[in-house]
């Protein structure tokens, strides 16, 4: 079949491209493809039709499709070299294209050619004048039509490529990739605070990742504003695509997902919003990520227990089926116990603690793994990007802390007491006050528990429909913790009901807990702490962590094509806001602070189940 196509054109070295009437033929070193279109491509360039013209006969749908084929077939043309082989140009007498022009070139009159001499070459253009031009162009016409027709009528765009190291596929052998604990940065804080600590100012890094959003070859393909009146600050939506490998089906899944962001700046709140894209595409599993298959009776010694992880009671478990309903849980009718001398697959995590290698399971560290999820699988907790490694790994720890407290709160039924909304800047406050305030009544909870690391509830309630909203916020000084919880606050009352997630705010009953706590002092001592670098930061919350009996994992997923660094932390024993309600800390914080008398149980926690 392929001696009747008459028209070609060589990529890269590695690909050809076969043209006849409608059909294209696309092989690679690997794999081969047939595309047709609704055009006679090859008459198309013989007649020098414009596309335009030769597609307005077309219906629209199909008009759209053979557009974008004719630009994917564009988008990774190459220029070669003319020889004997190609019609009236002479073969270059100790010349030859330069190897790394050939890659990137977009037009002829780029190509650039090297002269090679005895003691020196001498780089020069192939086209020098408009008429050698003419004259190349005259050549390639009849030897090679399709090339000219895309030289005439395409555009030049620029896109950014990422470069993946996931290029096997998942029936390959594993490859075990090399995990080393993170070096530590002295990157100074910027004092701007925007979005937390951080070595960058929200534009510095809007800089650098938004040339990668891009709707053909970036990760994240657009970011835009989610509409919503009368707030004083902005929610944004990025939207990124992520590839589902199995082992039964090498096909890739593909899905497209959205990912909010938040901010005092909308750049804060773009960056936001890209980089939450970014954490939950690099905790996609790899074809190439690392993982060991052994029994937990054989590494116990050196992981982490899967009960410690899920944090389910018994009594969750024996309803599992029934009325239990957790995020991503497993699809099986009944919540498995876990076998000990059974092979599992386990991946790794370095203790920021001890310097040891941990193992987990793969399906805790991973999203989508396709080694199963049936006794604890991925969730976003701990998962976080910035723009050096220590920076995410603070923000995601932060994230830990926050869901820890949140968690205590909420589920014991603590009453706290209010911080004074002035704390913020005054600027805030007019804005709270000639927006927000008008529809919502609002409140700031100091929710801090053992950490001493400030963590504040902000909580709404709608003047008219007395409905419930409420945002948290966690960071080492009490105002950008007070910001974090504000702005989450206004992310979730911009998008209302247009979620995904099992939590219903309408649903929430009024209880005392939600409101200020005026005649006792249930909080701990609230600290406003400020250091001069991200290491300086990150240490004083693992020492606090140490002293708590807590161990600090870290995940970097090194994911090469990403822009900024992505890690995910994880603190073993430390409260989702899930109900998680065999973990220790859920009882004994409240009463080793005295804010309880006695101990709840279970059966006394708060039935709500917080899936925000």
């Amino acid at each position: 079949m392929l001696l009747n196509y008459n028209q070609s054109i060589t990529l890269d070295n590695n690909t050809s491209i076969f043209s006849h009437k409608k059909f294209t033929l696309i092989i690679k070193e690997d794999t081969s493809y047939l595309i047709k279109t609704d055009i006679n491509l090859e008459e198309l360039v013989y007649s020098n039709t414009s596309p335009n013209k030769a597609i307005s006969t077309l219906p629209l749908k199909k008009r759209i499709a053979t557009l974008q084929t004719l630009d994917n077939l564009h988008l990774k043309k190459i220029i070669k070299q003319m020889t004997s082989k190609g019609g009236n140009i002479k073969p270059l007498q100790e010349k030859m294209v330069k190897p790394e022009n050939i890659r990137t070139i977009q037009y002829i009159n780029e190509i650039n050619e090297i002269t090679v001499y005895n003691s020196r070459f001498e780089i020069t253009k192939i086209i020098k004048s408009n008429s050698e031009l003419e004259k190349f162009k005259s050549c390639v016409i009849r030897n090679d039509p399709i090339r000219y027709w895309f030289e005439r009528y395409s555009n030049r765009i620029t896109h950014h490529i990422n470069h993946t190291k996931n290029t096997g596929d998942c029936n390959n052998k594993k490859i075990i990739a090399k995990e080393t604990s993170p070096p530590p940065a002295e990157q100074d804080i910027h004092k701007s605070c925007d979005g937390g600590y951080r070595v960058k100012t929200a534009h510095e890094t809007l800089e650098l990742i938004l040339p990668h959003v891009n709707n053909i070859t970036g990760i994240v393909n657009k970011v835009e504003e989610v509409n919503c009146e009368n707030l004083p600050f902005k929610t944004y939506k990025a939207i990124y695509q992520i590839d589902i490998p199995t082992f039964k089906d090498p096909t890739n899944f593909n899905f497209k997902i959205s990912s909010l962001g938040k901010g005092k700046s909308i750049e804060q709140a773009k960056v936001s919003a890209i980089a939450e894209c970014y954490e939950r595409y690099a905790a996609q599993f790899q074809c190439n990520d690392d993982y060991i298959i052994d029994s937990f009776k054989n590494i116990e010694h050196k992981s982490i227990h899967p009960n410690i992880i899920h944090g389910l009671s018994e009594r969750q478990k024996s309803s599992y089926s029934n009325n239990f309903i957790y995020p991503g849980k497993s699809s099986d009718d009944s919540y498995p116990d876990f076998n000990h001398s059974h092979k599992h697959h386990w991946s790794s995590a370095i203790s920021l603690i001890s310097k040891e290698k941990k193992y987990l399971p793969t399906s805790f560290l991973f999203a989508n793994s396709p080694y199963g999820i049936k006794y604890c699988s991925w969730n976003s907790n701990g998962c976080a990007a910035g723009n050096t490694k220590d920076e995410a790994i603070l923000q995601g720890l932060l994230e830990l802390i926050e869901r820890d407290a949140i968690a205590i709160w909420w589920y014991n039924k603590l009453q706290f007491q209010e911080i004074n909304v002035h704390t913020l800047d005054q600027n805030i406050v007019s804005k709270i006050q000639t927006s927000l305030s008008t529809e919502w009544d609002i409140w700031f909870l100091n929710i801090t528990h053992d950490f001493d690391i400030p963590v504040i509830a902000c909580i709404s309630r709608h003047l008219t429909t007395k409905k419930f909203r409420f945002g948290f916020g966690c960071h080492l000084k009490l105002e950008v913790a007070m910001e974090r919880a504000l702005t989450e606050l206004c992310q979730l009352i911009s998008i209302g009901s247009n979620h995904n997630a099992p939590f219903n705010f309408d649903e929430i009953d009024e209880h005392l807990f939600l409101y200020p706590k005026k005649d006792k002092n249930t909080t701990c001592n609230i600290s406003n702490l400020e250091f001069s670098n991200i290491s300086e930061t990150l240490d004083f919350c693992l020492k606090k962590a140490s002293s708590l009996g807590i161990d600090i994992l870290v995940k970097d997923y090194n994911r090469s094509e990403i822009p900024l660094e992505t890690v995910k932390v994880i603190a073993p024993g430390m409260c989702h806001i899930w109900p998680q309600m065999a973990l220790d800390r859920l009882y004994s914080v409240p009463f080793k602070l005295n804010w309880v008398e006695y101990k709840s149980n279970e059966l006394t926690l708060n039935k709500q189940k917080l899936y925000i």
